[in-house]
């Protein structure tokens, strides 16, 4: 598959399919159906435990999910994602368990109250307006470099192009 052919092409189809993920985070059927090019990245790809041939649509779906989480997980810890925008993502994507399942607006209403630890709770409509962009924008170059990072390190029977 032919991809993005600049690296802002490339951040900005991976923060794209982020903003689809979001609405339904990262539960396993939400992955699948709307990952788009995250499920292509060869970190990702690589991180993927392809389940046996017996297992059924839901087992493959969370092998999916798992490998995406996974990445996601290093991501948000890398240096340039810091305090205010790791609490955000970590409540909206959501990367914390006890986010799974929540509403987007229940998840941004979280992502408020932790944003600024010891002040007002910040808005879901000024975290999704304001804030939420910006951390999603830092994200996707975060991961685009880590894809680059994994396609010069990967041999080139595994590299993939763009």
């Amino acid at each position: 598959m032919e991809g993005p052919s600049s690296d802002e092409e490339s951040i900005g189809a991976i923060r794209d399919a982020f903003g689809k993920l979001v609405t339904d985070g990262l539960l396993p059927y939400n992955v699948v159906e709307n990952g788009g090019i995250l499920l292509e990245l060869g970190v990702v790809k690589d991180r993927e435990v392809k389940p046996d041939g017996n297992a059924n649509e839901t087992e493959c779906n969370e092998a999916v999910a798992e490998a995406l989480r996974g990445v996601l997980e290093v991501a948000v810890e890398h240096d340039d994602i810091k305090g205010k925008h790791k609490r955000l993502l970590r409540a909206v994507l959501p990367l914390d368990p006890e986010h799974l399942g929540k509403s987007i607006k229940e998840r941004r209403i979280v992502a408020g109250k932790v944003l600024k630890p010891g002040k007002k709770a910040v808005t879901a409509g000024t975290i999704r307006n304001h804030y939420e962009p910006k951390a999603l924008e830092k994200f996707a170059a975060v991961l685009w470099r880590m894809e680059l990072e994994f396609r010069a390190k990967a041999p080139s029977s595994q590299r993939r192009t763009s």
